[in-house]
């Protein structure tokens, strides 16, 4: 009962800072409206928060915080709890980035203070799993795969057979599975997409926006790792429709159009009918057609095109601003 009330407050906290940011409202009137309208909506309608609520808890209170620190927190005091986050749960280290493009070098330190401190909290309650997990679990990548089956090697049979939504997801399924179900596919994959998206956050970064290069590393961190159950897209979702509004009002209509429409493939009972396209087999997704295809990695799919769109905005305004018309 108290995980499902923290994971209800987060939900909370995070839709308020983002409509704290995008629309400039008092935080306190934020809060309120957020817990009136947008947590029960979030909670019945979009299926990652349904989700996470039931099995993956820990993600809202991570996203939470990790919100709070790039949205609430005064950037010359920003960095402890990405920082801490990051240690407790890797992938959320990407919003380091965040920290430094805001606060700077000093905002690294801040960082770097919370992540030695979640550290240390886990060696002082845990010491040998904590060992074993910065040892052993990390370096080798069972921290992941242990997600999926308990093998000492790397699991693509069980990476592929099961509802994995990350770009890895897509390499091991059909129709793109057999040859590219390998690990080096999947590294020059992670290496090629988090360089993109790093691209797209700055140049969006520089234009002015915040919330925007925000969804564009959290879709990187989560299409990135080699694993990703449905609660992990809370982090995308819950920032999608904010980040839709700042590009609208910023003068990117189409850009806000798009992230405002991809919205829609998270909701809950789009998802409800991916069970007539996919069969299984032992236990494993199987996936035979095309819509199939389509259903089972749909997140992915989004996620890349948002990333794509992004690009194309910022591409744009450079070569706007590089015109000569412009120059003149």
């Amino acid at each position: 009962m108290i995980a499902c009330w923290l994971s209800l407050a987060s939900v909370a906290v995070i839709t308020a800072a983002g409509a704290s940011t995008v629309l400039g409202c008092r935080r306190s009137v934020a809060l309120v409206a957020a817990s009136l309208a947008a947590l029960p909506i979030c909670a019945v309608v979009v299926f990652p928060v349904t989700a996470a609520l039931s099995t993956g808890q820990d993600q809202l209170w991570f996203m939470a915080l990790v919100t709070v620190d790039l949205l609430w927190i005064p950037k010359r005091r920003a960095g402890f709890l990405v920082g801490l986050v990051a240690s407790l749960s890797l992938w959320p280290a990407i919003f380091i980035v965040a920290i430094a493009a805001r606060s700077q070098l000093r905002g690294l330190v801040r960082a770097l203070i919370g992540g030695v401190v979640g550290v240390l909290a886990g060696v002082a309650f845990a010491p040998a799993a904590s060992w074993r997990y910065w040892t052993y679990l990390v370096p080798s990548g069972q921290v992941s795969s242990r997600g999926v089956n308990s093998s000492a090697s790397w699991p693509v049979s069980g990476f592929a057979g099961t509802w994995n939504d990350s770009i890895n997801g897509i390499l091991t399924r059909p129709p793109l599975g057999g040859a590219l179900a390998t690990r080096p596919a999947f590294l020059v994959a992670f290496v090629v997409l988090l360089a993109v998206a790093l691209m797209a956050a700055w140049g969006l970064w520089k234009l002015g926006l915040v919330m925007c290069p925000l969804l564009v590393l959290s879709i990187s961190a989560v299409e990135a790792s080699p694993f990703a159950w449905q609660h992990h897209w809370v982090w995308v979702v819950l920032w999608l429709p904010f980040a839709g509004v700042e590009a609208y009002r910023a003068g990117h209509r189409a850009f806000g159009v798009i992230l405002g429409l991809s919205t829609l493939v998270f909701f809950r009972q789009g998802y409800n009918h991916v069970g007539a396209y996919v069969t299984r087999s032992r236990g494993e997704v199987v996936v035979t057609s095309t819509s199939g295809f389509l259903f089972v990695d749909a997140y992915q799919l989004v996620g890349l095109l948002v990333i794509a769109s992004s690009l194309v905005v910022v591409t744009l305004r450079r070569r706007e601003l590089q015109s000569p018309a412009r120059t003149r």
